[in-house]
């Protein structure tokens, strides 16, 4: 008959097993020394990235300089800068690794939480079966090397912890681990001019001092892992350079974000990556002005950022009006439509907006966005065109399914007129960018318009940005209403 003790013996060996050889495995079972007390929740990003790290850790040359971008508060620095070190040191006790940050108490903390594994009765366990079953050599601290954050072992294996550009010099290593690189507050405070002169200097020490830093250029294993910050942000150059293994993950799924990973799961728009710990109601306080804001999330949390001051269209340009849409006093209206050129739901969005006037101002009033089929894009029309019905022209691009569009409900929706375009979308979308640097268009308040904030993150990121729907449907609209005299009578067709 098989003891209780004996039972438990047999699930440790197991799980002492698993540990060894996986670190996925491994942070489960040393979980409870980092975390005492905080159950561990489980999630699909967590295996992908321990797979990579496995894969760097072992020689595979496509993992030997590896890119990690994923939302703040994904355990990025507990497998990264915690358990990978401790994980290593089973089979390769004489890795020395060099870790940096933008702050030195940061990488520190995470330091000490390693050597808290290190010292512990379950990693002693797991490191005296690794000895036995896998040849591991037997190793110790080293007693004059031995501080809490940098410390050596007697396989000459060592930790130390820098903060980016200060004192790297004379120090070297086998790895270079870069866990933050830019402290957030760094691309929001001060001018953009400031804001660009400390991306360079980090951009600097990256580029062209840690490379020196290391015992074997060849050999060395680079990993960098941060959430994105600016378009100019370590991961941004590492990107613009290539020759590294990307993992960049958002919290809200993008099916035509062109660095979506092939390992992530999800399928559907807006599909979140970590549920458990993020749901829809705590993202949506974080898009609150008092919190993060639009243009802060999409680059944390959506690794997508985009210039402070934006692009083709300036940040400072974007200007709202007081109260809801429907007290504003206008001369007129009209909704302006963008389709897709597929009848699916995995292609574009969709974008119809409705527009009105006031003398040389304009007003967004209303927006809906969405991907949708062609039978739900007929349906929303007819039920935007019905909800605005002072909006007498409906402008739609005479293309793909706008074409079928306007064919299609000539007879049940009134004012419908094709739009054939005669320059690129860059030009249509100068046109429309000169109007908010002349200050005459205006946006509704977030209050009456939670869409908003998207919108201006779009338009600020173009023509760099993974979507511009709303840039078409801006710039189509305001060509249109540029082509009207009097407010009403065609002077021109575009």
């Amino acid at each position: 008959m098989t003891t209780p003790a004996t039972k438990q013996a047999i699930r440790n060996a197991v799980a002492d097993e698993l540990a060894i050889r996986h670190l996925a495995w491994f942070v489960r079972g040393g979980w409870h020394v980092v975390e005492p007390g905080r159950p561990l929740v489980w999630n699909w990003h967590l295996d992908l990235i321990c797979d990579a790290l496995e894969k760097q850790a072992k020689g595979n040359p496509e993992y030997r300089r590896l890119l990690i971008c994923v939302p703040p508060g994904t355990m990025k620095s507990l497998l990264v800068s915690v358990f990978l070190p401790a994980w290593q040191w089973l089979r390769e006790a004489g890795r020395r690794k060099v870790f940096f940050s933008h702050d030195e108490d940061l990488v520190k903390r995470d330091s000490r939480r390693t050597r808290d594994i290190l010292k512990s009765d379950w990693y002693q366990r797991v490191l005296s079966r690794a000895v036995e079953h896998y040849d591991a050599p037997r190793w110790e601290f080293k007693r004059d090397q031995n501080e809490k954050a940098n410390y050596e072992n007697t396989q000459n294996g060592f930790r130390i912890c820098l903060a980016l550009g200060a004192g790297a010099t004379g120090k070297r290593g086998d790895d270079i681990l870069i866990d933050d690189p830019i402290d957030a507050k760094a691309v929001v405070k001060g001018s953009n001019d400031q804001i660009t002169k400390r991306l360079r200097e980090v951009a600097t020490v990256v580029g062209t001092v840690l490379p020196s830093r290391v015992n074997d250029l060849m050999a060395a294993r680079w990993t960098v892992i941060m959430q994105r910050l600016h378009p100019l942000d370590t991961a941004g150059l590492c990107i613009e350079e290539g020759g590294w293994h990307v993992i960049q993950l958002q919290m809200e799924y993008d099916p035509d974000e062109p660095l979506n990973h092939p390992q992530d799961p999800r399928t559907e728009p807006g599909e979140l990556l970590f549920p458990e710990l993020f749901p829809r109601e705590a993202l949506d306080r974080l898009l609150g002005p008092r919190q993060l804001g639009p243009r802060h999330y999409a680059a944390q949390y959506q690794q997508k950022p985009t210039l402070p001051q934006g692009g083709l269209f300036k940040r400072r340009c974007m200007q709202h009006y007081q109260g809801p849409p429907d007290r504003l006093t206008l001369e007129g209206q009209i909704i302006s439509v963008d389709c897709t050129f597929k009848r699916t739901t995995d292609s574009d969005f969709v974008t119809m907006g409705c527009w009105g006037w006031n003398g040389a101002n304009r007003y967004l009033l209303d927006q809906i966005r969405a991907r949708m089929t062609y039978p739900e894009t007929r349906a929303a029309l007819k039920s935007f065109a019905a909800k605005h019905p002072k909006a007498r022209q409906k402008i739609i691009e005479d293309k793909a399914n706008g074409s079928a569009l306007i064919d299609d409900l000539r007879d049940h929706v009134p004012g419908l007129i094709p739009y054939n375009p005669r320059e690129s979308k860059e030009a249509r979308a100068q046109v429309a960018a000169g109007w908010f640097e002349s200050l005459n268009v205006w946006l509704p308040e977030p209050e009456y318009a939670p869409w908003i904030g998207a919108y201006i993150e779009e338009l600020c990121a173009f023509p760099g940005g993974a979507h511009d729907d709303q840039v078409d449907q801006t710039s189509q609209a305001m060509i249109r209403m540029e082509s009207m005299g009097d407010w009403g009578v065609d002077v021109a067709v575009g």
